[in-house]
């Protein structure tokens, strides 16, 4: 109806979005800075302009907490020329948690969401966009359950993580659903993490399988239940 509300630009200041103000359309990058939380309410819809991304600086978090029958959508803008970015949250010793739950991602152009050594929470997550790569995960505190990531169109790793598990912190990957990579390219591709320091942990998951492995893991201690 045209009532989109326009967003963009570096957020200075805790905002929140919510379903009745929205939906929400970036029209360029949106910047999350240090200190400050960005909260997307249950229910809401956030558009994206081509090549737009939602970035959270080290010491800033997001906190997209959705609901089973009132999730949050980050899509494209309907009827754009292209594709958005993704969204990365960025971290450090001590950053905050972010949080994305019950929440459905689709129409992105890169890494739906990737962490850079920050604190993230994803749960209940579906993604739309079969020909990039769900989730990233580096020198990193995560937990990510109850998932659904679908068989993939084009061959990539549906997980990645590089760098091990950020110090003080944990890697759980939790009650998921994958479906088939393809193109011989690993389910999970994750690399460092040794005893005595955080490990991997992998719990009840469902995989239908690879074209290579379903979990590489390169120089990492981990726990496979």
């Amino acid at each position: 109806d045209g009532g989109n509300q326009l967003v963009s630009g570096t957020i200075n200041s805790d905002t929140v979005w919510t379903a009745a103000g929205g939906p929400y359309q970036v029209s360029a990058d949106i910047n999350v800075a240090s200190g400050v939380t960005l909260t997307i309410q249950a229910g809401t819809t956030v558009y994206l302009d081509p090549g737009a991304d939602i970035v959270v600086a080290n010491g800033g978090r997001l906190l997209a907490e959705g609901t089973d029958t009132a999730r949050i959508r980050f899509t494209r803008t309907p009827s754009s020329s292209g594709p958005w970015g993704g969204i990365t949250i960025n971290g450090g010793a001590s950053s905050p948690e972010t949080r994305i739950t019950y929440a459905h991602i689709e129409g992105n152009d890169s890494t739906a969401i990737r962490s850079l050594d920050g604190t993230v929470l994803l749960d209940h997550l579906t993604f739309g966009t079969l020909n990039r790569r769900y989730i990233d995960v580096d020198r990193s505190s995560f937990v990510i359950s109850h998932c659904v990531f679908p068989t993939t169109t084009t061959g990539l790793e549906m997980i990645h993580g590089n760098g091990g598990i950020k110090a003080g912190g944990y890697g759980v990957v939790l009650r998921s659903f994958f479906g088939k990579a393809s193109g011989y390219n690993d389910t999970i591709d994750f690399t460092g993490g040794n005893r005595p320091q955080p490990i991997i942990h992998f719990i009840n998951n469902v995989f239908m399988g690879s074209d290579d492995d379903v979990l590489d893991l390169d120089s990492t201690d981990a726990w496979v239940e």
